[in-house]
């Protein structure tokens, strides 16, 4: 057998060698990779209603009260600038509920009037009492359904069908996003169970919630309405500027 063709095979059986061992590692990297997915694919937690219950009792319960900046736009038709926009201190502390008072205005007096004042005055409304506890998201008020799981805002999700157990324009016909690992709210989409008002119509809502100080707050909401005569309008607030109350 000729000198050289032993050298290539020798040479070649060595760089075998040299490649096993980074097989094996990425064989057991893939492994583990596949373990992890595995557990977050796993089916949820048998009372999983009842964890997502706590969680929103829990927040009710232990947060005191906290002030925001919220500034509302009001968009019409698809146009690019706002129609109307507010700014908005609002103070909210438990038990007590919302104040709100407008910081400036700019706009659509018409628009201010009959949608981002009727807003304030609603969230004023629902803020307290009993109209607040029938507004929470949790199994007394919502039958709640497993759809599926998704990573949203980088954390793992679970999804669940939200059903209202009664028509009002406070609880949502739709779909809520809830952290796999402590049942946060992390995102709550859908439309109102009945019509808030005739100039809103049925809007479709989203509403995204960040963490702070261990709870789960508004960061920003976006609500969408189309009526066959007024057009579309767009009503966007974002949150800012969070002093929690400890």
């Amino acid at each position: 057998m000729p000198r050289q063709f032993l050298c290539s095979l020798i040479s070649a059986s060595e760089q075998t060698k040299r490649f096993i061992p980074f097989n094996r590692l990425s064989l057991f990297g893939c492994f583990c990779l596949l373990l992890t997915f595995s557990a977050f694919a796993q089916s949820p937690p048998s009372d999983l209603i009842q964890r997502i219950d706590e969680a929103e009792i829990a927040r009710e319960t232990n947060l005191a009260g906290y002030t925001v900046t919220e500034h509302y736009s009001v968009f019409r038709n698809g146009d690019a600038t706002p129609s109307a926009s507010a700014t908005v201190q609002t103070i909210y502390k438990r038990g007590q509920g919302k104040e709100c008072a407008v910081i400036n205005r700019t706009g659509s007096q018409f628009l201010q009037k009959y949608l981002i004042d009727r807003v304030l005055h609603e969230q004023k409304g629902i803020s307290a009492g009993d109209a607040r506890k029938n507004a929470l998201i949790v199994s007394a008020n919502y039958t709640m359904q497993f759809d599926h799981e998704e990573s949203l805002s980088g954390r793992d999700c679970l999804v669940l069908k939200l059903i209202p157990k009664e028509k009002s324009p406070y609880l949502m016909d739709g779909q809520i996003w809830v952290d796999a690992r402590n049942y946060h709210l992390v995102r709550v989409k859908g439309s109102p169970s009945a019509m808030p008002s005739i100039w809103t119509g049925l809007p479709e809502i989203q509403r995204d919630y960040q963490e702070l100080a261990g709870f789960a707050v508004a960061k920003t909401s976006r609500s969408e309405s189309k009526r066959p005569v007024i057009g579309t309008t767009v009503v966007e607030i974002d949150y800012e500027n969070y002093q929690i109350t400890p």
